[in-house]
């Protein structure tokens, strides 16, 4: 999924889609305006930390590569220099040898640079959604808390009304039990 909200807006609703499934939905309307607004907000501000985060590492990267293509450029074109002046002597073929030896395994370096560079970004792809699943966790960790506290007013309520329907029973029964008592005193007087 592409995480570069600023540039490609169309994908925005997509990324917010939890926050308005129908699933959800229950928790948003509880949930006050305020802690919504600093949750996305917060989510916001995280895209905005990771995209800067991600363009610094980038041009990081470019420029390790540009100073590696730029020496590799200047050895080359000694190395060929060398050749075109000292090639012809015979004498001078151990140094020829070392001197393509030294540009073979330059290049090899290069190459080996070039993978590890895919790698970083591979690592550096996992790490940024690795990022937005953490932020997507702790907004649902919020939105625990947040229905962990309906739940404990929920039992406190119950609480309260199984308190009341105790009272009303324990009324309830002593009103029988005053009734069958003035009952039997009736029938006790003979009425």
């Amino acid at each position: 999924m592409d995480r570069v909200l600023l540039k490609n807006t169309e994908n925005v609703v997509l990324v917010l889609g939890p926050f308005y499934s129908d699933v959800e939905g229950e928790t948003l309307k509880v949930l006050d305006d305020v802690t919504l607004s600093r949750g996305i907000a917060g989510l916001a501000l995280r895209t905005m930390i990771l995209e800067i985060e991600s363009a610094r590492r980038e041009e990081r990267c470019k420029a390790i590569f540009k100073k590696l293509q730029r020496k590799y450029f200047e050895y080359r074109s000694k190395y060929r220099d060398i050749c075109m002046q000292f090639g012809e002597d015979s004498n001078l073929q151990p140094l020829w040898d070392e001197l393509k030896h030294k540009d073979d395994k330059l290049v090899k370096d290069i190459e080996k640079c070039s993978v590890l560079e895919g790698m970083l970004r591979n690592k550096e792809e996992e790490l940024e959604v690795s990022r937005a699943v953490e932020a997507q966790c702790g907004d649902l960790q919020t939105q625990v808390v947040v229905l962990h506290r309906q739940l404990e007013e929920c039992h406190l309520q119950i609480d309260v009304l199984h308190d009341e329907i105790t009272k009303k029973q324990n009324e309830l029964d002593r009103a029988k039990s005053a009734r069958s008592e003035a009952s039997r005193k009736t029938e006790a007087l003979g009425w």
